[in-house]
């Protein structure tokens, strides 16, 4: 990315370990986990059920604070933040396929 494009979000600690996450993860496991999270975009659900979450969890090697849990009662406000960070993570992905 050119220094004189805007950034798409502020590069915090949780961004940046979870950049590093991504980049670290085989492109076969980054697939299903993108496809899924794609998938459920829009929708009101979550896009891994809690016992898919803990297997995310032991298989990929994350701390318990590293995976975050779906909330029952999710407000719109929480909704839109979510459809606005995968939107992000989507342009994170699509710029990381075509550098490569």
């Amino acid at each position: 990315m050119a220094d004189d494009e805007q950034t798409l979000f502020v590069m915090t600690k949780r961004v940046k370990e979870a950049l590093e996450l991504i980049n670290a993860l085989d492109e076969s496991k980054l697939a299903v986990i993108v496809k899924r999270l794609v998938k459920n975009v829009g929708g009101k659900g979550a896009p891994f059920t809690t016992e898919e979450l803990e297997q995310l969890q032991d298989h990929l090697s994350l701390a318990e604070g590293q995976v975050r849990r779906a909330k029952k009662d999710r407000t719109d406000r929480d909704r839109e933040k979510i459809k606005l960070h995968g939107a992000m993570f989507h342009a994170y992905v699509r710029e990381r396929g075509e550098t490569e």
